[in-house]
């Protein structure tokens, strides 16, 4: 699994991969090693900057096709549209890929969360938990939901 090479990185919590920069063409990181483009991507997706972030994606679902990263970030771009099946398509197709992960499955409550489907999404939440108790983002989703 890819888990190992890329840690969990929390939407919320800024990365310091070059200094938050979303590369602003693709021949900015074309040629860059796995972990460097996932770096860029992260960074992309935090700073919501999903137009530049699609292309990221696109070139890890073509060309590392075997890990979930792709589908993970092209499922980043289509919740920004509010594209929600093709977020939860995205989301099936990486959790085949890697059904370890406990941040694709926090991504799938999230979009649930996002089409008012509580009870799906808390299902989600919780098995990103069991499948990572120290993820804190779920651990705080769930919690305020259950507040």
């Amino acid at each position: 699994s890819s888990q190992g090479e890329l840690e969990y990185v929390s939407l919320s919590r800024k990365s310091s991969f070059a200094q938050g920069a979303c590369p602003a063409t693709a021949q900015v990181w074309r040629g860059e090693s796995l972990k460097n483009i996932l770096n860029y991507a992260t960074v992309c997706a935090q700073s919501g900057q999903f137009e530049k972030l699609e292309p990221l994606g696109q070139y890890l679902a073509q060309n590392h096709y075997q890990l979930a990263w792709g589908p993970y970030y092209l499922s980043l771009v289509a919740e920004s549209r509010k594209q929600y099946q093709r977020a939860l398509w995205m989301l099936d197709l990486a959790m085949k890929r890697e059904p370890e992960n406990a941040l694709l499955y926090y991504q799938k409550g999230r979009i649930h969360w996002a089409l008012g489907e509580f009870t799906p999404a808390v299902k989600y939440f919780q098995a990103a938990i069991d499948k990572n108790s120290k993820f804190v983002d779920a651990h705080l989703f769930l919690g305020q939901t259950f507040y």
